[in-house]
């Protein structure tokens, strides 16, 4: 059925962008000075605002999805034409005052609305799929995860100002949030037996 197929979409759409954002959040000046320079710290906002737009556009994809394989094909294009009608007048405006993060704002606003629109036709078609519970599970693993790093880099332990020490943060940030996210997830737990198993087989 068509909740089915959302709620499986959702259930895994954030694994990776959740946690990205909240990584991103953390430490985002040092991201961006030790990968690409001191110069690129100003770009830091913009790095959190990309992390944003990619957690809205991994939850798009299974409507867009579920709304290709009925027999409305009017409607992404709909929404395809509300989207450009909001992002270029949006980003227009913002580029004036924020500049590039000004325009990643836009992108990131556009696809918040772009998701909203997807999520009310589904409705529409079919009623609510709600939210599965692993959105939630990984959402609380992620905010863990940026507790954590927000502990070691406030209390010095570690500061992420060289590639070997931001590595080391980025690995105890990963490590945290699928550590946490198989204990308190079953369906995660059970997914990972299943590829294990797969694997040695």
């Amino acid at each position: 059925s068509i909740k089915k197929h959302v709620k499986n979409g959702f259930a895994y759409s954030g694994l990776v962008s959740l946690p990205t954002f909240f990584g991103a959040l953390a430490m985002p000046g040092a991201l961006m000075g030790v990968i690409f320079g001191p110069t690129a710290r100003a770009g830091a906002g913009a790095l959190v605002g990309l992390a944003v737009y990619q957690v809205f556009r991994s939850y798009s994809y299974p409507l867009g999805s579920v709304i290709s394989g009925t027999d409305r094909p009017d409607i992404l294009t709909k929404v395809r034409a509300v989207t450009i009608i909001i992002h270029a007048p949006l980003a227009l405006i913002l580029i004036q005052s924020q500049g590039l993060v000004g325009v990643v704002i836009a992108t990131a606003a556009t696809e918040a609305c772009r998701l909203c629109m997807m999520y009310i036709f589904v409705v529409q078609i079919k009623e609510s799929p709600g939210l599965p519970k692993e959105i939630f599970e990984q959402l609380f693993a992620a905010i863990v995860m940026f507790c954590m790093i927000e502990i070691i880099t406030g209390a010095k332990i570690l500061s992420p100002d060289t590639l070997p020490t931001l590595s080391i943060l980025i690995a105890i940030g990963v490590g945290t949030y699928f550590i946490l996210l198989t204990l308190v997830s079953s369906n995660f737990r059970n997914t990972l037996q299943i590829v294990a198993k797969e694997t040695i087989l």
